[in-house]
């Protein structure tokens, strides 16, 4: 039997992974001694030749997972184990593949399927392969769920809605988002709220968001350029990045319009649900702003989310475009509208 794990959501993939393992220690080698592990860098044919030989008497069968030999190693053993696979009957064998750094496919103008001229190919053409892409806001919503449950722990509606945004398609980041909350709430409520996921997950990208506004109110283009690159370089989607800047100016406009009301600032975290040390900050930035330059960016940020849902533009290109407009000393701005000549279908 083959098995073959691959995809971008890696924290999925190994998680399966780890179900195999523990199934085959449970069902069929309880001591352990034919599962074996096989680093793909430095693997040789012949050592993986080794690895799946004979089964000993005390096991039906054996288990070799191989990980990372397409991303990381040796092309001319990936040679060999192709050719020893195409002809192999793998009986007493379970051989897994598992891999998390794939190159991206490169698109093919045929609709046939591709030959297996390649490990990989061969590989994702076997009955058992299995590709983890990044879960959909839907089912990523469905999988939080179900992690909490194995927590004993609920989530209010609005929380997990919050925590869909904040943590994206980041499975990884969003299973430490589970244990942190249910650790925070276990014994207590048992219920996550809004509040907790704002205070607990939001943290360090709130405060790298909290910089970029900073720099857009002082007019520091290159530092908030620098900013959105440095965000990007460490894995965050362009419109993970654009739905934290439009919060971060949507709080803004509520703060701005509180003080403006003559509610005391000390009153501000239980009204608009934020942690003190959020609001002190929101109340510090506030300042650099009038209501309607706020409002005017509120709207701006509001068409650029259309625009990337409803067409197909540069979604890197158009932010940076944003904070060149908001940082720039031409007045008045000039909108997105007149600069890339379109206009969202929602508007």
């Amino acid at each position: 039997m083959i098995i073959f794990l691959y995809g971008q959501d890696s924290y999925r993939s190994r998680q399966k992974l780890r179900e195999l393992k523990s199934k085959f220690l449970k069902e069929i080698d309880q001591t352990g001694a034919e599962l074996i592990i096989l680093d793909g860098a430095t693997l040789t044919f012949d050592a993986w030749r080794q690895a799946i030989g004979a089964v000993s008497m005390f096991a039906a069968k054996r288990c070799v997972v191989v990980e990372r030999f397409l991303s990381a190693g040796s092309k001319a053993a990936q040679g060999q184990v192709l050719g020893y696979l195409r002809g192999a009957s793998l009986t007493d064998v379970i051989l897994i593949f598992w891999e998390d750094q794939l190159a991206p496919e490169k698109k093919r103008r045929s609709k046939k399927p591709a030959s297996a001229s390649n490990l990989g190919e061969f590989l994702k053409q076997q009955k058992y392969a299995q590709e983890f892409t990044p879960l959909t806001a839907s089912k990523l919503t469905n999988w939080l769920k179900q992690e909490f449950a194995q927590h004993q722990v609920k989530i209010e509606n609005d929380a997990l809605l919050e925590l869909v945004v904040l943590v994206g398609a980041d499975t990884w980041r969003a299973k430490q988002a589970v244990e942190k909350l249910s650790a925070y709430v276990n014994g207590a409520a048992k219920t996550v709220s809004l509040a907790d996921v704002r205070f607990l997950v939001a943290g360090q990208d709130e405060a790298n968001i909290f910089d970029l506004v900073d720099a857009l109110a002082q007019k520091q283009t290159k530092r908030a350029l620098t900013l959105l690159r440095q965000a990007l370089v460490n894995g965050q989607a362009e419109i993970f990045i654009l739905s934290l800047i439009t919060r971060q100016f949507r709080l803004l406009i509520m703060v701005k319009s509180a003080l403006g009301d003559g509610v005391p600032a000390a009153r501000l975290a239980s009204l608009l649900g934020q942690h003190p040390f959020v609001i002190k900050k929101l109340v510090a930035q506030a300042g650099h702003y009038q209501p309607t330059e706020l409002k005017n960016i509120y709207q701006q940020l509001m068409w650029i989310d259309a625009l990337l849902k409803s067409s197909d533009v540069n979604a890197r290109q158009l932010i940076e475009q944003f904070i060149i407009i908001w940082t720039g000393s031409v007045s008045p701005k000039p909108s997105l509208v007149e600069i890339y000549g379109a206009r969202p279908c929602f508007f």
